[in-house]
C-alpha cells in the first residue's frame, strides 16, 4: 500500500539523519529522548493527581481547602520539573541542529573543492546546484527538528498516557490505543497527498535560483565590461592631452 511506502520513506529519512550525525550529537539525541520519555509521564501525572483529589473530596462530608493543598503542591512541582526538562531538551536539539548544519556545510564545500566541477557545470546551472545543495541541508535540519521537537514528544506522551491508563483502567486503555493508528494514518495520508506538490515546488525554486544567479552573473560581466570601456576612454583622453 502507498501509506506503508510513505511510512517506510519517513523512517529511512530518520535513519539517514542518524548516519550523518557524529557520536557527540548522537549522545545528545539519546539524552533528549530519555528526557522526552520523562516529560511524557510528567505531563500525564497531574491528571492522575487531580483524579485522586476528586475521589478524595467525594468521600468527605465537608471538604476544605486544606485538603487540596498537598495535591496542588505536587501538581506545581511536576509542572515546573516538566518545563525545566523541556528547556533542556530544546537546547540539546537546537545545539545538535546547529552543529550538524555547520559540519554538513563544511563537508559539502570540501567535497565540491575536491571533485571535478566541470560535469556539474555542464549538467546544472550554478544557481540550481547551489539551491539544491543548501536546500538539502535545510531539509535535513528541518527533519531533525520536526522529529525531536514535534513528533517524538507527542509520541512519548501518548505512550506514557497509555501506560498509565493500562495500569489503572485497562478497559479504557484498550479504546484509547485505537486512536494512535488512526492519527498516524491521517498524518501519513496528508504527507503523501502533498508530496507531489512539494517536490514540484522544490524543483521550480531550484530552476528560479539557477536563472537568477545566471542573470546576476551576466549583469556583473556587463558592469565589468562597461567599467573597462570607461577606463579605456579616460586613459585614451589623458594620452591625447
Amino acid at each position: 500500500m502507498a501509506i506503508f511506502k510513505e511510512f517506510k520513506e519517513i523512517l529511512q529519512g530518520f535513519k539517514i539523519v542518524s548516519h550523518l550525525l557524529d557520536k557527540k550529537e548522537k549522545v545528545s539525541l539519546i539524552i533528549a529522548t530519555i528526557i522526552m520519555l520523562m516529560t511524557g509521564f510528567l505531563a500525564n501525572f497531574p491528571a492522575v493527581i487531580l483524579g485522586r483529589f476528586v475521589d478524595k473530596i467525594i468521600g468527605l462530608d465537608r471538604p476544605t481547602f486544606s485538603v487540596a493543598i498537598p495535591f496542588l503542591v505536587w501538581i506545581v512541582i511536576l509542572i515546573i520539573l516538566k518545563e525545566i526538562l523541556t528547556v533542556v531538551r530544546k537546547y540539546l536539539i537546537e545545539n545538535v541542529a546547529t552543529q550538524t548544519e555547520k559540519k554538513q556545510t563544511v563537508k559539502i564545500i570540501d567535497h565540491l573543492l575536491r571533485t571535478d566541477i566541470e560535469q556539474f557545470i555542464n549538467k546544472y546551472q550554478i544557481g540550481t546546484l547551489h539551491g539544491r545543495i543548501f536546500r538539502s541541508i535545510e531539509g535535513l535540519i528541518r527533519l531533525l527538528k520536526l522529529g525531536f521537537l514535534d513528533f517524538f514528544p507527542t509520541f512519548f506522551s501518548a505512550i506514557a498516557a497509555l501506560s498509565i491508563a493500562f495500569y489503572q483502567k485497562p478497559a479504557l486503555a484498550s479504546f484509547m490505543i485505537l486512536v494512535i493508528p488512526s492519527g498516524l494514518f491521517i498524518v501519513i495520508k496528508q504527507i503523501s497527498s502533498q508530496k507531489g506538490i512539494r517536490v514540484s515546488l522544490l524543483r521550480g525554486k531550484e530552476e528560479i535560483d539557477g536563472k537568477v544567479v545566471e542573470m546576476m552573473g551576466g549583469l556583473e560581466t556587463i558592469r565589468v565590461a562597461i567599467h573597462l570601456i570607461l577606463k579605456f576612454k579616460k586613459l585614451k583622453t589623458s594620452l591625447k592631452n
